[in-house]
């Protein structure tokens, strides 16, 4: 029987509702990106560096992006 606060148990049920801290393989690489105009010009989907958000925003918004929730969802 599994407990309540075991490895197979947060991997079913989840890391969101878990002080846990989730795995590494559980968050995954993701670019951030942004859309900017001027009179000039417009882009779309800018790559831009984490360094080129605000000091407040940088504890934020992260290069990655958890998977928060089990296995346990995928019934089929």
């Amino acid at each position: 029987m599994l407990e309540a606060d075991g490895d197979a148990f947060v991997e079913l049920n989840g890391y969101a509702r878990t002080d846990a801290e989730s795995p590494d393989y559980r968050r995954v690489p993701a670019p951030i990106q942004a859309d900017s105009t001027s009179l000039a010009w417009q882009r779309k989907g800018q790559r831009i560096s984490i360094l080129q958000l605000p000091e407040m925003a940088r504890d934020v918004i992260k290069e990655e992006v958890p998977i928060p929730w089990g296995a346990g969802i995928w019934r089929i």
